[in-house]
């Protein structure tokens, strides 16, 4: 469903339910996708983001990163979360609509003396790739900006070989608005104007979609119900003292959250859990 209701109002003609943007609304999001900016200091990526990203998956052992290919990979967030841990040279890509987060990308490569990967700026909806390119396609929380999340997944569902693996390691729940400013929430209106944050994406709807699209053993974790109860309040605390929090810090609690959250019946954590994760094979 839309993720606030200034899309909701401008999208008139638009199937929220099958997150699904019609063709009259499709301009208004993705020009706002396409000269989208990060801030310097947002997401930058570590070996400890990407530890946590990776317990959130735990399919994610058994798959090949050499032949891969990252939607909208943005500033380089998973690139520098993943690049010592992986093999991400040679048949390894990276693709985003906006050209302004593929330079930042480039620059912070030679910034820190890391070799450019292969970077692209373009729509992730004409992937420019031959049919069954990639042994893995992923990314981190991109979902819920495209118009059309069935033709994309189509298109990624396309580029991979069969046995291809498509891991996306967060997307917004229903619950995922509520949650994100806890406990202000509770008694304010917290939902944003956002045009580049369209859906927040339910597991049944998302399952059914990765299904249409012709993907077989999909497992949808659910997740961070804990960190935001616990969490996100000292977050909001520390931010209106104007106190900054110790990023390593948050990161490990997260990681202990999400560990103990496991042990809550499933049916609790998909209802409820602020972010989904997404695994499917072809």
């Amino acid at each position: 469903m839309f993720s606030n209701n200034l899309i909701r109002s401008l999208c008139k003609s638009s199937d929220e339910m099958r997150l699904n943007l019609s063709p009259i609304d499709w301009e208004i999001v993705l020009n706002a996708n396409k000269f989208f900016s990060e801030s310097e200091g947002e997401l930058r990526g570590n070996k400890l983001w990407g530890k946590y990203l990776l317990s959130k998956v735990q399919q994610v052992a058994n798959v090949d990163f050499s032949s891969s290919l990252e939607l909208c990979c943005g500033s380089g967030f998973l690139f520098f979360s993943f690049v010592d841990q992986f093999n991400l040279e040679g048949e390894s890509y990276f693709m985003d609509l906006s050209f302004n987060q593929c330079t930042t990308f480039k620059r912070r490569c030679d910034d820190s003396q890391v070799k450019r990967p292969n970077v692209l700026c373009g729509d992730i909806g004409t992937l420019p790739f031959r049919n069954s390119s990639f042994k893995l396609v992923y990314g981190n929380s991109f979902l819920h900006h495209l118009p059309d999340v069935l033709a994309y997944l189509r298109e990624i569902h396309r580029v991979l070989v069969d046995g291809g693996k498509f891991i996306v390691f967060h997307e917004p729940s229903l619950t995922a608005t509520f949650w994100e400013s806890f406990p202000i929430s509770l008694y304010k209106d917290t939902s944003t104007a956002s045009l580049t944050d369209i859906w927040n994406i339910s597991p049944s709807v998302i399952t059914q979609l990765l299904s249409e699209s012709g993907f077989s053993r999909i497992e949808i974790s659910p997740s961070n119900l804990i960190s935001s109860i616990l969490i996100t309040p000292l977050q909001i605390i520390l931010s209106k003292l104007s106190l900054s929090s110790n990023a390593t810090a948050i990161v490990r609690m997260k990681i202990f959250c999400d560990r103990i959250e496991r042990f809550l019946p499933k049916r609790m954590r998909y209802k409820y859990a602020p972010s989904v994760s997404i695994y499917a094979e072809k």
